[in-house]
């Protein structure tokens, strides 16, 4: 089916003013895919490994009705979800063998980064209207023994308009029970059958309502005004720097994705030094970034914007933790150049800078969903002519800055033999938004681990290797001090 129709596609619900700010930007042709990377071992090796994912990501879209659609007349005012009648599970789910034996010792993971950055670089509408908006890749590690323990790094790829970051930690949340309640129920997983069908029927469940039917989401006279008169008029006569400006050139369609980690103890380290500091891990974080970013920028760029998401399921009802959808806000923060380049003697400047960071978060926070700035998006009107009118002209900010926080395992009665251990957010190169966006969350293992996206030509890739670079040795400074 070349193309899904109304007849075709069972119409589910209007895809509500946030996903339709994603769906739009993805009819322009923009990719508009997120993805949640989590390491996962078993205590044994299995021979069986490809038979039992397939068993349990059946059993994840069972529980997840949003995993079998996709949107529809994206580039129309009035795009609406669409049920898939069917989808065979073997065009959705991918398997890789890494070529080389992983050092888990190293702070960089190549082999990922590599299938990360292609996979990122596909879109969804490859084959629009028979597949999903979502996939799973899996990247194993090389079989060393038989008595190796099974390793490998599920990678779930998801369009922003079915899900967010969040969404996809729910996903791994569901799919490490399904896979403990897949043992349960054999005596060996390598005796777990293949049903012989890999064809898929989406569950007919009502899916979570759109998050301007979960919140009114009022906005006063005032705010919208200040927000208009901010946009027109900046406060400030200094340069922000923001990349190159906003084009549809399919030459800078090629998104570029690295990534670090940072050992436990430092982590935990640097958590209890923000914490001591009356800030956050992302309220550090934020400053060091910035402070790195100013580092690598030349003199005339005297302030940063940076923006980052704040989830608003804590303030919805029908929405907690387990649920896949996009339910989101953001704050912005204003960053100006430090006077002292050094890191050393910088230390006053970036704790300022941390807990102006928690400060912005927590007031953001405290509106509960009045006067935010997702709420505004509700006078965009056709949102496809919107983002048409903002090519040509500057982006909005200077860096995304994103944080999962600690990956939350389902709560199991018996100690699993599965694990996961490290977890890593990456998402493409965003055409619209930031030229550079950095991405963190925390795994089982307690690491950190930093993604880094860009779109290679609106900065340029040894510039963003090289911020990267600076950022990992200035937060593993501030770490050990």
């Amino acid at each position: 089916m070349a193309n899904p129709t109304v007849e075709g596609l069972q119409k589910i619900r209007d895809l509500g003013r946030l996903e339709k700010h994603s769906a739009a930007q993805h009819s322009l042709g923009f990719h508009t895919n997120i993805a949640i990377n989590a390491s996962y071992s078993h205590s044994k090796p299995l021979k069986s490994l490809k038979t039992v994912i397939f068993q349990a990501v059946k059993e994840v879209i069972q529980q997840h009705a949003i995993l079998g659609v996709i949107p529809v007349n994206e580039d129309k005012p009035d795009p609406y979800f669409g049920r898939l009648s069917q989808f065979d599970l073997r065009d959705v789910v991918r398997f890789v063998t890494r070529e080389q034996t992983r050092d888990t010792t190293s702070g960089s993971d190549p082999e990922l980064d590599a299938v990360l950055e292609h996979e990122h670089n596909i879109n969804f509408k490859q084959r629009y209207g028979e597949l999903p908006f979502w996939r799973l890749v899996i990247l194993q590690d090389l079989p060393l023994d038989q008595i190796s323990p099974c390793q490998f790094v599920a990678c779930f790829f998801v369009h922003h308009a079915i899900g967010d970051g969040l969404s996809g930690m729910a996903f791994h949340r569901s799919f490490l029970a399904a896979l403990v309640e897949l043992e349960k129920r054999e005596t060996s997983l390598d005796t777990v059958q293949d049903d012989g069908s890999c064809v898929i029927v989406p569950p007919e469940k009502v899916l979570i309502p759109n998050l301007e039917v979960l919140h009114p989401l009022p906005i006063s006279i005032s705010f919208l005004l200040s927000t208009l008169w901010n946009e027109l008029v900046p406060r400030w006569s200094s340069r922000v720097w923001t990349g190159l400006n906003i084009t549809t050139d399919a030459a800078y369609r090629k998104t570029r994705f690295r990534s670090f980690f940072v050992p436990a103890a430092l982590t935990t380290g640097l958590t209890a030094l923000a914490r001591a500091n009356e800030t956050t891990l992302t309220g550090a974080i934020e400053a060091i970034l910035s402070f790195t970013v100013f580092a690598n920028l030349p003199a005339e760029f005297n302030v940063l914007k940076v923006a980052g998401p704040i989830s608003l399921r804590p303030i919805l009802p029908d929405v907690d933790i387990d649920s896949i959808g996009t339910w989101t806000n953001s704050y912005v923060q204003e960053h100006y150049r430090p006077e002292i380049s050094s890191l050393d003697g910088s230390t006053v400047y970036l704790w300022n800078e941390a807990r102006n960071v928690r400060s912005t978060i927590k007031a953001e926070l405290a509106k509960k969903g009045t006067n935010i700035r997702t709420g505004l998006l509700k006078f965009t009107g056709d949102t496809h002519k919107f983002f048409e009118k903002s090519i040509g002209g500057a982006r909005g900010a200077s860096i995304e800055l994103s944080n999962l926080g600690v990956f939350q395992p389902p709560e199991m009665a018996d100690a699993p033999e599965w694990k996961v251990d490290r977890v890593l957010f990456s998402q493409a190169g965003n055409v619209i938004g930031s030229p550079l966006q950095v991405m963190l969350a925390t795994g089982g293992d307690g690491c950190l681990n930093v993604g880094f996206s860009w779109l290679e030509g609106i900065v340029e890739s040894r510039w963003s290797e090289k911020v990267m670079s600076d950022f990992k040795e200035n937060i593993e400074h501030m770490a050990q001090s």
